[in-house]
């Protein structure tokens, strides 16, 4: 009898020792991550804002010096198949890009 009472004991006391021993490091974990979190946050902030600093430099005339040049007269950039054929034609890819229509 004895001899059980001691090894329920001895087992509950290595249970309470295992969950207090899990409990803070979980705590630890969680502050770790807490920090992290928040050191992270500053960074982000700090990186939107050069972001949106350099963003604001950023003009018409110097997209047109790095070689840029309006879409406005390219009306027409992405074109369909026919329905009849998953395939195309040279042919008929240049009358689509020319913006006539293909009619097989």
């Amino acid at each position: 009898m004895l001899f059980s009472f001691l090894a329920v004991n001895l087992l509950l006391a290595a249970g309470y020792l295992y969950l207090v021993n899990n409990l803070v490091l979980t705590a630890a974990a969680y502050e770790h991550h807490q920090n992290e979190s928040e050191r992270l946050s500053a960074e982000l902030a700090l990186l939107e804002s050069q972001f949106t600093k350099k963003a604001a430099t950023i003009t018409m005339d110097y997209a047109y010096s790095l070689g840029f040049e309006d879409a406005t007269s390219r009306s027409l950039f992405a074109y369909r198949t026919p329905a009849s054929s998953p395939f195309i034609s040279a042919t008929a890819l240049s009358l689509a890009q020319s913006g006539l229509v293909y009619r097989p």
